[in-house]
């Protein structure tokens, strides 16, 4: 360990013999006084310097005859000062919104993104033309190399192979359990809270942890706290509304957002059920809504503390033949921040949080005699202490400790109305306690080369009941990336990773329904791991006028479940005795060019993959596909300033079919209908096309009154892409056996109005 030490002082002992002088400070939005992420401050004559962090600090050191220091940020002025006179000084960094003309502005830092990395500001998720002219931060996701989704029109998101339930989901830094409304038809994410979102795929940063395939960390606005601002939007599927400002001055401001959603009556009309080689047919009666709430406080204490709380909730109901017959159901999130920023010295920013997450459901059985209604919840609380120390511009270490608490009730069953022959039954509670400790290094070695690595450890304790002893896992994760910078415009990168997830989703769905169970590790139900390995090369052409990547990966995930063929789940005390473990591996390649600046901006994403799971039991113990293996995903987007006042913005989706078991023959006997079925997932729907289109008028400003027109049709070539394929009897066919397949719209306009003061 000495040696290591050694060796590592003397890559950066060159930047330690010279007289230096330290600033520090945050970077904040001139304009409403938020923190600004991933600005570079650097030294306008040695070059030297550093980017803010998830908070907005930084830390600087220059040389002794730096004069001048400068803050470079991508939509913003480029930022020139004078450093103060003294050796160590605090500077707050302020920096001017422009237009979003990038040829005016030259972005420095050759560092600031790991391999497969993405940022998102809210206008780009905005951009994008989604269903009913409503923006969704995961649809938006969706058009990124290596993420798909698993089934076509919705959000349950897959990357690199992964299922949706392998990503980790914070906003604020709290875990959403269930981030989709409607079946997973929109995101829980209303477009005017959010500030941004990072994706990582790749390289996972330490301080994250608790899921297999990504992160995405979504962050609230922060509230403007110069003036009193409002925003919203009325839509066919949704309206929301926004309302921020400050409660004193440039010290303490407020954001609250509300939005309610009644695609309900767009449902009755678009949900469509056509059977294979047959008309179309219609099923209405669809009770369908949502609501969800943002709401945040950022206080400014001192020019070293910051205090933020945080709170989010949202409820939706869903009732739909289409989908399932006779069943009523609910669910929501709620979560909570409370979060303190606080800067020890120059080099030093410390975050302490805590965060609590509930996430419930419930379904009623309405059939005649078997009126019965299920209902679950979980809970965790984690209180979390992260710091962030900037030992020089070479060498950044990142360190904390995190301690969550998980219960859950994995099902309770009651009557629902007095004539029901229901028994009441309530299963019995799952526990857990998670102590994680962590350690990251970035390390410049010299311009060329930059590694960046550490090791996080987590102890699981899950509790005893009276089916379960308890038990306690031990899991270490190394992981590591290595940099290589032949110029300022050119990275080439290899990064190996270990990732661990102690959370259990037990569905039989691949949208994601009510009855599915969260577990976390037992005596009976070990962690998953997955190993990832990956190699990447980008590069920026023409003046910073193109951004092209390519990145190759390979991941294996070993202790993943699914259900044994016929198991019994239904209010299951021992739900762990129908599982089946075993490992999944997946691999591809992904292709990402994009253009950057002028009046047509977009990005083109190719992902050439392969998934396979091998569960003992299943498939005869022979590899199947996953719902969300595509092999063949090409998207793309862009969008085009026509004039001062219009725009208009497409997205092509071009993307293999979705694996499902269909039958291949059936006969029927004494008037019951039996199937003979493929392989587990052993056919492939036909290709998914989907080409969409929107247009958005801008008029003049008018005393602070900013508005917008969007014109969208969604679904221009009118393709019936399949959302679920299934056997059975269609009541609407006088009972007729067959195969049907659903889809979820076809041609479909919309219109919506944007407003901001």
């Amino acid at each position: 360990m000495k040696k290591i030490l050694i060796i590592l002082l003397c890559f950066c002992s060159y930047s330690l013999l010279a007289q230096q002088r330290v600033i520090h400070g945050n970077v904040l939005d001139a304009k409403t006084g938020e923190s600004v992420v991933g600005a570079y401050i650097f030294g306008e004559k040695s070059a030297a310097g550093s980017i803010s962090n998830a908070y907005g600090f930084y830390s600087v050191t220059f040389p002794a005859d730096e004069v001048v220091f400068c803050c470079s940020m991508l939509g913003y002025e480029l930022f020139k000062d004078t450093l103060p006179q003294t050796n160590n000084g605090t500077v707050t960094i302020r920096l001017n919104p422009i237009d979003y003309k990038l040829q005016d502005v030259v972005v420095y830092a050759p560092y600031q993104n790991h391999a497969g990395f993405h940022h998102l500001s809210a206008s780009q998720i905005k951009r994008l033309p989604t269903m009913g002219g409503e923006p969704d931060l995961m649809k938006t996701l969706q058009f990124l190399p290596g993420v798909m989704s698993g089934n076509d029109g919705a959000n349950n998101l897959s990357v690199r192979g992964g299922s949706q339930w392998q990503n980790l989901v914070l906003l604020d830094e709290a875990v959403v359990y269930n981030p989709n409304h409607s079946l997973s038809f929109f995101s829980v994410f209303n477009s005017d809270a959010v500030k941004q979102v990072d994706l990582y795929k790749a390289y996972i940063p330490l301080a994250y942890g608790g899921r297999l395939s990504s992160v995405m960390d979504i962050h609230m606005n922060e509230g403007n706290n110069k003036q009193l601002g409002i925003k919203g939007g009325v839509g066919l599927l949704a309206s929301r509304l926004m309302v921020e400002g400050p409660i004193v001055k440039e010290k303490i401001s407020f954001m609250v957002s509300g939005r309610y959603g009644y695609p309900g009556e767009v449902a009755n009309f678009l949900s469509n059920i056509e059977t294979i080689g047959n008309d179309i047919q219609q099923l209405n009666g669809a009770d369908i809504g949502f609501y969800d709430i943002n709401a945040k406080v950022n206080a400014i204490l001192n020019n070293k503390n910051r205090l933020f709380i945080s709170f989010y909730n949202s409820k939706d109901r869903f009732k739909s033949a289409a989908f399932i017959d006779d069943y009523l159901m609910n669910w929501g999130n709620t979560t909570g921040t409370l979060r303190w920023n606080s800067t020890f010295n120059d080099k030093l920013n410390v975050n302490t949080t805590f965060c609590m997450s509930n996430y419930f459901y419930d379904y009623t059985q309405l059939a005649d005699g078997q009126n019965y209604k299920w209902k679950s919840d979980m809970q965790s609380y984690a209180l979390r202490n992260d710091w962030d120390y900037y030992f020089s511009n070479r060498v950044r270490i990142k360190s904390g400790i995190n301690i969550e608490y998980f219960t859950t009730k994995p099902g309770e069953i009651d009557k629902a109305t007095e004539s029901s022959n229901i028994l009441p039954y309530v299963m019995e509670s799952r526990q857990s306690l998670e102590t994680v400790i962590y350690s990251e290094l970035q390390l410049t070695m010299n311009p060329l080369w930059r590694i960046i690595g550490g090791i996080r450890l987590a102890g699981n304790y899950s509790y005893a009941n009276t089916l379960l002893k308890e038990k306690l896992y031990l899991n270490s994760e190394p992981r590591f990336e290595l940099q290589f910078v032949p110029d300022k415009t050119t990275t080439y990168s290899l990064s190996g990773i270990v990732t661990t997830q102690n959370m259990h989703l037990l569905s039989n769905s691949s949208i994601g329904i009510p009855s599915d169970i969260w577990v976390p590790a037992n005596e009976k139900l070990k962690p998953s791991s997955a190993y990832q390995i990956s190699a990447g090369y980008k590069k920026q052409l023409s003046n910073n006028q193109y951004t092209f990547s390519a990145e190759g990966y390979y991941k294996n995930m070993q202790n993943i479940v699914d259900y044994k063929d016929n198991a019994n789940i239904f209010m299951n005390n021992k739900i762990e005795e129908q599982l089946e473990k075993g490992w999944a591996d997946s691999y591809g390649i992904e292709f990402y060019l994009s253009k950057n600046h002028g009046p047509l901006t977009g990005w083109v994403s190719y992902t050439l993959s392969k998934a396979t799971n091998h569960i003992k039991t299943v498939n005869n113990g022979k590899g199947y596909a996953p719902v969300y293996d595509r092999p063949h995903d090409l998207k793309l987007f862009g969008t085009y300033q026509i004039s001062s006042k219009w725009w208009t913005s497409s997205t092509l989706t071009l993307r293999s079919g979705m694996n499902v078991t269909m039958p291949i023959s059936h006969y029927v006997y004494q008037g019951s209908a039996f199937y003979e079925y493929t392989e587990r997932n052993g056919y492939r729907a036909p290709m998914f096309r989907q080409l969409d289109i929107a247009f958005t008028y801008r008029p003049e400003i008018k005393n602070r009154w900013q508005s917008e027109w969007v014109f969208g049709v969604m679904n221009v070539l009118n393709r019936k892409n399949v959302f679920s394929m299934y056997a059975g009897r269609d009541r609407l066919l006088l009972g007729k056996s067959g195969a049907y397949k659903m889809y979820l719209h076809g041609i479909m306009p919309s219109i919506s109005y944007n407003f901001k003061f």
